[in-house]
């Protein structure tokens, strides 16, 4: 039985036939011609052969040095298909989840995912495929192997390959170092929080209790002397009442540093009268119109609950006096299954996305790390011209009863 040609047999084959074709001068100025013209060929041929040569080994080197890169890149690299398969994925990505690389191509993503994040991801990737080539942005907590956990930040895109079949490319990073950072300076702001709370209560105390003491006393010396003046004195008595008229300014004065520092009414009345007082400071200072609602049964929570949720209103309230322009404040309060609502809506001149993000904002960040530290959040809606509304949840509980949500 014959072999099956090879493709350069056919080929020389297929010229031999070509040639015999074609008459050829036998003479010998012919041939000399023919050898030469066959002798710059192959010198050409040569010097395009080793070019040729030359560029292949540039590839190959062009090739492995982008495999380096890609294989050991210090982020994971992967290619899911629109089922959330791994399709492709770099060393880096396979050490990131715990297992060989084989191991993990055809394996659902989602495997990967914490139970606890798995809703999380489900709608990123739903995101990701309605939108092509639009970046998404997502941090979750990724199984690494059987049991080991990490913080990871995914990175997403959907795109088309060459056949038009719609992949997605995620770049994994590992952010558990940067995580446990930023655990570590929360802890520190609470504590600081704390702290300045702490001292701000000393100090309303400590004034109340010398300072405050001390006018009255002064206040009721002046008014024991002015009755002992002789009624022709009317320069004294004119005196005294100018006297009098100050250390009322310096009581008042008083009370309102003390009430800045730590509001008497909110240890003595509760959370509900203290937002009640400080709403109707707000409107006689400001004149901006505020309605209030609040429930009928006041709100039980802890100390450091209460001064945390009364000092994210009194934030909110001076950035509406301070930046928005409102005519208006809406603030309503509601109580669920351990859980509190306040709402703030103002119809002032509103913000953009990047203004609420932007850098130096440390009274809105203020306002979300107080709520972070007790399992609570903060969500900020807002449009230019449209105005913000401003909704605080909170447990009123211990954080691990569980934080709540809208």
């Amino acid at each position: 039985m014959s072999s099956k040609p090879s493709k350069q047999d056919v080929l020389r084959a297929t010229a031999a036939t070509q040639l015999a074709s074609k008459p050829i001068e036998t003479s010998s100025h012919s041939i000399d011609e023919l050898c030469y013209e066959l002798s710059i060929h192959q010198v050409e041929l040569e010097m395009q052969n080793e070019e040729l040569r030359r560029t292949q080994l540039s590839l190959e080197k062009s090739h492995a040095r982008y495999v380096n890169l890609y294989e050991f890149a210090p982020n994971g690299y992967l290619t899911l298909t629109r089922e959330g398969r791994i399709k492709e994925i770099n060393l880096t990505g396979a050490s990131l989840l715990g297992l060989e690389r084989n191991d993990l191509l055809n394996c659902c993503f989602s495997a990967f995912v914490i139970p606890e994040d798995a809703d999380r991801w489900h709608l990123h990737f739903r995101d990701m495929l309605q939108s092509e080539n639009e970046n998404h942005y997502s941090e979750l907590m990724l199984l690494r192997g059987r049991n080991a956990v990490f913080h990871a930040q995914l990175n997403g895109l959907l795109t088309a390959t060459e056949d038009d079949i719609p992949t997605i490319r995620i770049t994994l990073t590992d952010i558990t170092e940067r995580k446990q950072v930023e655990e570590t300076l929360r802890d520190l702001s609470s504590h600081l929080t704390t702290a300045r709370e702490d001292e701000r209560t000393r100090i309303a105390r400590e004034i109340h209790d010398e300072l405050g003491s001390l006018l009255t006393v002064l206040k009721m010396d002046l008014s024991w002397l002015n009755k002992q003046l002789p009624a022709d004195l009317s320069k004294c008595h004119e005196k005294a009442g100018v006297m009098n008229r100050h250390l009322d300014d310096a009581i008042q004065t008083v009370r309102k540093i003390i009430a800045d520092l730590r509001p008497s009414i909110l240890d003595h009345l509760g959370l509900l009268a203290a937002i009640d007082w400080k709403i109707d400071e707000f409107r006689e200072q400001t004149g901006i119109q505020c309605v209030l609602t609040v429930p009928e049964n006041n709100i039980v929570m802890d100390e450091s609950r209460d001064i945390a949720v009364f000092r994210i209103m009194q934030e909110a309230l001076t950035n509406i006096a301070l930046h928005s322009g409102a005519t208006k404040v809406i603030l309503d309060v509601e109580t669920g299954a351990n859980c509190l609502m306040m709402k703030i809506t103002d119809n002032g001149c509103g913000m953009t996305k990047a203004q609420i993000h932007k850098s130096g904002k440390y009274g809105i960040l203020g306002m979300h790390e107080r709520a972070r530290h007790f399992g609570g959040e903060i969500t900020i809606a807002s449009n230019p011209g449209k105005g913000t509304i401003l909704v605080l949840n909170m447990p009123l509980k211990l954080p691990q009863s569980g934080s709540c949500h809208d």
